[in-house]
């Protein structure tokens, strides 16, 4: 049941701007598989692409602090932006859970196959409201052009919460049952 990305393909949801913007709180989660690693592509935004990753995840190849191969993704609140990014070498051709999760003054926090990552860099959270959203594009991300680049392979499951889940929540999504929950 997965959908397969590739050459701009991508899906639109212009009414993502009614039930995303205005929330407190939110999780963005999905499984995905890339075809390719060592990518700038993105896999969810939720505006058109601007070169930047204030409303979205995505793989990147070379972070701010040189470390490569990492994920990026951003919220903005009406106090302003939060972009963080995970440590080096997460991107992988297996499929992942991923999900971020961030609740107004709490930060962003993302979570892989269910496990807590810890930001390599992690900017101030942000308070207010969600906003700027203009429209959902599942197989985009920030520095994808709007009709010819994409994700580069399989994304599935996209569930869009009006809340911060739990980290047990989240490992129930990822489809893990231990109950030892640790950092990566």
């Amino acid at each position: 049941g997965a959908l397969h990305f590739g050459n701009g393909s991508h899906v639109l949801d212009d009414d993502a701007e009614d039930y995303v913007n205005g929330l407190t709180a939110i999780t963005i989660a999905m499984w995905i598989k890339s075809d390719v690693i060592d990518t700038d592509s993105g896999f969810i935004i939720f505006d058109e692409p601007a070169g930047n990753d204030q409303r979205g995840m995505r793989y990147d190849a070379d972070g701010g602090e040189g470390d490569l191969n990492l994920i990026k993704y951003g919220i903005s609140f009406t106090s302003g932006n939060e972009e963080d990014e995970s440590p080096a070498n997460l991107q992988t051709t297996d499929w992942q859970h991923v999900a971020v999760t961030s609740a107004s003054g709490a930060g962003l926090s993302l979570y892989i196959n269910g496990s807590l990552v810890l930001p390599e860099e992690d900017a101030a959270p942000v308070t207010g409201v969600i906003t700027g959203c203009t429209t959902m594009i599942v197989g985009k991300g920030g520095k994808d052009e709007v009709d010819s680049s994409s994700w580069d392979g399989l994304i599935d499951e996209v569930r869009i919460y009006g809340r911060a889940l739990s980290a047990e929540e989240v490992m129930w999504l990822a489809g893990r049952t231990d109950s030892v929950h640790k950092p990566l």
